[in-house]
């Protein structure tokens, strides 16, 4: 077939306008990914603007909004060398960030920090937490005025979206100039993110760096944990060995929560963490102070306390119970509550603590740390009958 002359520059023509439409299509891109190449690469929007050849206006719309043409985004991923695919990926990039309780551009993911705490720890008690937290972090943070001995990291894990930053999980710890220790407070991570421990990895390293960086001279993390019911855990073997179900259990709430702590307990058990014993081998209960007034039984929980070496040498020497019941009572929750090191006063809090220590030491009376108990057996038949849901808790808070 000829082609005269005519007919070639219609062609043509046709061929440039489809071309220039395909090149002009607006299309959807993840505006929070293409910010984070960019601040990455050490350039700021202005910058990267000229680079392209287009307006700030432009590029900051695209980070904002998630539109560009097919040619922008062919461009921005030539410049930054970086793959398309990841550009038009919609799902949102998990980030963690140690907030400080003071900044601004903080103060979003803080907000959504507090809302996902109460998710994860709903109870009356942990609302102290919620409440005296900015002040914490303001004293650590603001060390050159509070004088404060006290390191906090409060770290979150969050979706990295346009629209708002969602924290989806959280870990906070303590440490203290003078002493060895980092006390875990709480670890938590919302059912919807647990699968794959993307989230937990996430907080784990944030958490490896800044230890580091705080209190390198710090050896061993600490923490408690809700004591389970081990009668009830024994009457509920029992019950398996007689042909029953879990679901025939005639206390489910209880079974449920009892189930809960033993599966705590295995996923520490996994990493090796040691528990503290009596000189017999059985797990050792204590008594937790309050947090808040009144002083008394009535905000006191019966806790277990465990212990693992900063970067998982097992073969570190350990810190005495002793000691370690020491720093959580007479210095950490001493100096949180009871006024001097922090502007947080709750009256009598330190002769109170005091003399709860004293009970706890005597109790505590030639104890030491060993494995933990084991319920893999409870934990694969909840799991059988279709309850792992329910048990599946990446969550500890003291």
């Amino acid at each position: 077939m000829r082609l005269n002359r005519r007919t070639l520059q219609v062609t043509n023509r046709k061929l440039a306008a489809t071309t220039g439409k395909t090149e002009n299509a607006m299309i959807r891109i993840n505006g929070a990914r293409l910010q984070r190449w960019r601040e990455e690469a050490g350039q700021k929007q202005e910058g990267l603007a000229e680079l392209l050849e287009i307006s700030a206006r432009t590029l900051r719309n695209a980070e904002t909004q998630g539109w560009i043409t097919e040619k922008l985004a062919d461009a921005i991923c030539k410049k930054l060398d970086k793959p398309k695919a990841e550009l038009i990926r919609l799902t949102a990039d998990l980030r963690v960030l140690a907030l400080d309780g003071v900044s601004e551009d903080q103060e979003d993911l803080f907000q959504s920090a507090l809302r996902c705490h109460a998710r994860l720890f709903p109870d009356a008690f942990s609302e102290v937490s919620r409440k005296d937290m900015r002040q914490w972090l303001a004293e650590s943070n603001l060390r050159e005025h509070s004088g404060t001995p006290w390191h906090e990291i409060y770290a979150a894990v969050y979706e990295d979206s346009p629209s708002q930053r969602n924290v989806v999980g959280l870990i906070s710890l303590s440490g203290h100039n003078d002493w060895e220790f980092w006390y875990c407070t709480r670890l938590g991570v919302l059912p919807e993110w647990r699968a794959g421990l993307a989230a937990e990895k996430a907080l784990f390293q944030l958490v490896k760096e800044k230890t580091q960086e705080l209190l390198p001279k710090a050896t061993t993390f600490i923490w408690e944990v809700e004591a389970p019911d081990i009668l009830l855990l024994d009457e509920l073997r029992q019950h398996l060995a007689k042909g029953h179900k879990l679901k025939k259990w005639p206390d489910q709430k209880r079974m449920m929560q009892a189930l809960r702590s033993a599966r705590r307990l295995e996923l520490f058990g996994w990493i090796h963490a040691r528990i503290a014993t009596d000189p017999s081998g059985v797990p050792l209960t204590i008594t937790s102070p309050a947090w808040r007034e009144p002083l008394d039984s009535s905000n006191e929980r019966q806790t277990m306390l465990m212990l693992h070496p900063l970067g998982g040498d097992l073969s570190r020497a350990k810190p005495s119970v002793d000691r370690a019941l020491e720093f959580i009572d007479a210095v950490l929750l001493a100096d949180s509550f009871g006024g001097i090191a922090t502007g947080i006063e709750l009256k009598n809090y330190r002769p109170y603590v005091n003399e709860l220590l004293a009970r706890m030491k005597t109790k505590a009376k030639g104890s030491k740390w060993g494995p933990l108990p084991r319920f893999q057996d409870l934990i694969t038949q909840a799991k059988a009958e279709g309850l792992w849901d329910e048990i599946a808790l990446i969550e500890a808070e003291k």
